[in-house]
């Protein structure tokens, strides 16, 4: 099986090829393609660190076999690609969080899969990393290197996708809090958004069982809200729902000596989520929950942050049990706590049988 591997660059530059660049519109070149002959030479934006990004390249293998692209630092990626030796083509490479999509010569052979399961001994990469080339014994040579980055709203329409066409349907309609109850006080709608101001908790008017949750937010700097999962729209959704996911400002110096299942994408108390791919402030981002059983599945602008069964979790903070977290119905909401502005949109759900 031949691999593309995603690490560290090393260039070889054929000065015959690097003649069929052209401008391409968003993209900014890597290098300069004049610069380098026929001598081998390394490559990697040490200045840069890149987060999501569209890159296209030239490449041929004197082998066949792929390797030397290393995106976000240090971490090999397998991809499986073939090509035949000594032949030039066409990559295009768009990666978001933790998913990569990739077209060979204008084919689409990877399409929006997790990068995880072709890195060695890592669960997920960095948010950001330095963009490297590597071309071991003159094996690889690269040309024509340009990158595009991605702005928050272009990478949330890449990762939703065609929502209709796999099953997930609006729960808020973009127009007003029909179909939601509680407390609407300081909650208002405006261009097809929910705007949040303070504290209160606002619930579905339906229940739910199994079911994939996707919705963007933005938060102001300090934010603290939180996502009530089963909840039986009474009391304290951290604890008598089957859980709340917190919605956190996780940068605020106000979080910085917490626990670490209080911050951002953690079922609260009870299992601590991976932190670093939160945006910044007044950002949108795109959070996808998989509920199934007692199990938990949170995943962030690309990346998944939490994995976790319920069932499984004997360790409480501060030793305070959650006498709620087996229900196996209830409402979704959003749960204030303190003067928070915060917006929400795009709240859609697909349930699962």
């Amino acid at each position: 099986m031949k691999y593309i591997t995603a690490f560290v660059f090393i260039i070889l530059i054929d000065p015959l090829f690097a003649d069929i660049t052209e401008p391409r519109i968003g993209f900014n070149p890597l290098f300069d393609e004049n610069s380098s002959s026929d001598s081998l030479a390394n490559f990697s934006t040490l200045d840069r660190e890149y987060g999501d990004i569209e890159l296209i390249l030239d490449f041929k293998s004197s082998s066949g076999e792929v390797s030397g692209l290393y995106l976000r630092g240090d971490n090999e990626i397998h991809t499986g690609i073939e090509t035949e030796p000594n032949k030039w083509n066409k990559l295009k490479l768009r990666h978001i969080g933790n998913r990569m999509w990739i077209w060979l010569n204008d084919d689409l052979i990877l399409d929006g899969l997790e990068t995880c399961p072709f890195i060695e001994n890592q669960e997920s990469l960095p948010a950001k990393g330095r963009i490297r080339l590597e071309s071991a014994d003159g094996v690889m040579k690269w040309a024509n290197i340009w990158v595009r980055e991605l702005v928050p709203e272009e990478a949330n329409e890449y990762l939703r996708v065609n929502e209709s066409g796999i099953g997930f349907s609006p729960v808020f309609n973009g127009k007003d809090l029909d179909g939601w109850r509680g407390d609407k006080v300081g909650k208002s709608v405006h261009d097809e958004v929910l705007k949040w101001e303070g504290g209160g908790h606002l619930y579905t008017e339906d229940q739910y069982t199994d079911f994939i949750l996707r919705f963007e937010f933005t938060l102001s700097p300090g934010a603290n809200n939180g996502l009530a999962i089963r909840s039986t729209g009474h009391g304290n959704p951290a604890y008598d729902a089957m859980t709340e996911l917190q919605i956190l400002d996780n940068n605020s110096q106000r979080y910085e000596e917490l626990d670490s299942r209080q911050y951002h994408g953690s079922a609260y108390g009870m299992a601590a989520a991976r932190r670093g791919y939160l945006r910044n402030p007044g950002e949108w981002n795109y959070q996808e929950v998989q509920v199934i059983g007692s199990t938990i599945r949170v995943e962030l602008n690309g990346t998944v942050i939490l994995e976790t069964d319920l069932s499984e979790v004997t360790d409480y903070l501060q030793n305070k049990e959650h006498p709620g977290k087996m229900l196996e119905e209830g409402y979704i909401g959003f749960a204030g706590h303190g003067n928070h502005a915060l917006q929400f949109r795009n709240i859609s759900i697909k349930e699962v049988d």
